[in-house]
């Protein structure tokens, strides 16, 4: 290019600097960044408490990355309480509390109703307290089962199972206990509550039920008990490999879902949803992988998967190669 048209495009870029980046304009980002650095430093746990609950949830990238990030600083992160829980991310005793608001299937008016009850009347004292006096505002069976699978009760220490397994009766002693209209039929201190049904907790089914009503899992992770197989290979994080260009990687998860399909020529290939700690991706199996892989290929199957990002789909992971982790 001649002198004169670079003079040409410097011209133009330094009139437009000259608006877009004027003194006021940097003095605003600079305060701005120099107030959210202090709070950051000094208030950590409030600072990721405001971060997180401006984002959109367990399906933002930002979110997930937000959550590992608070991890990676040793701040706690708390299941959603039925007894502290409020609409928005809390602090309590330097962790973070989910909101009720991220159980999905839970709508905010009945989390609203869930605060409201607990000003008014107090914490809630048991799973059947809980129940009773949720009757006035409609709670049904697929809306506690949520906030159960969410661990929103866990503070009870009745196991999950138990609670599931409960729901009916709890329901059936709130209706007796209460009106439609939130009227006490009978009075709660003479009435004899039901037992819980007793049954015994499946910690993968206790994460996988926890992953399908919060997004992800907070309170464990089936990957827990295998880091010393896990240590043997550089694995990085599911949410690391959504964003790495490298051309070959290696990830460990937990198999959500499998389904099969045939190819053209008739040679079946598999498409997989697996999980870790960060989040979940979709995993393509083509043929010639499928066919060394597929007696292992089952659900809540943890596998190592050696394969690179297709940037032509989001969030998809081609697979090279599949391995069963060993035991």
């Amino acid at each position: 290019y001649s002198h004169s048209e670079a003079k040409s495009v410097f011209d133009l870029i330094y009139k437009f600097a000259d608006y877009g980046f004027n003194r006021s304009h940097s003095l605003c980002y600079a305060v701005l960044a120099c107030q959210m650095a202090y709070l950051k430093t000094y208030y950590t746990p409030e600072f990721y408490a405001a971060i997180l609950g401006s984002s959109s949830g367990s399906n933002d990238t930002k979110f997930n990355e937000t959550l590992n990030e608070v991890r990676k600083m040793g701040i706690k992160i708390l299941n959603p309480d039925i007894n502290r829980s409020g609409q928005t991310f809390i602090v309590k005793d330097g962790a973070l509390i989910f909101p009720l608001f991220a159980v999905k299937g839970v709508l905010g008016a009945l989390v609203d109703a869930i605060i409201k009850e607990r000003n008014n009347g107090g914490p809630f004292t048991d799973f059947f307290d809980f129940v009773a006096r949720m009757i006035a505002y409609k709670i049904n069976q697929n809306q506690i089962g949520k906030l159960i699978d969410a661990g929103a009760f866990d503070n009870f220490a009745i196991s999950r199972s138990s609670l599931r397994a409960t729901i009916n009766s709890a329901l059936r002693y709130g209706s007796m206990l209460y009106s439609k209209d939130g009227q006490m039929i009978i009075d709660l201190p003479f009435s004899s509550k039901p037992r819980y049904t007793e049954a015994f907790d499946d910690p993968l089914d206790n994460l996988d039920r926890e992953y399908e009503a919060l997004g992800l899992m907070i309170s464990g992770s089936p990957l827990t008990y295998k880091q010393d197989a896990i240590k043997k290979y550089p694995v990085i994080a599911i949410s690391d490999a959504r964003e790495s260009q490298s051309p070959t990687m290696q990830i460990v998860g937990v198999i959500r879902t499998v389904k099969v399909i045939n190819t053209r020529s008739g040679t079946p290939m598999a498409f997989l949803n697996i999980y870790d700690d960060s989040g979940d991706i979709d995993i393509t199996i083509f043929a010639k992988t499928y066919a060394l892989s597929y007696e292992f290929l089952q659900k809540k199957k943890i596998v190592r998967v050696i394969g690179y990002m297709d940037r032509k789909r989001e969030n998809v992971f081609i697979a090279n190669e599949i391995i069963a982790l060993e035991e």
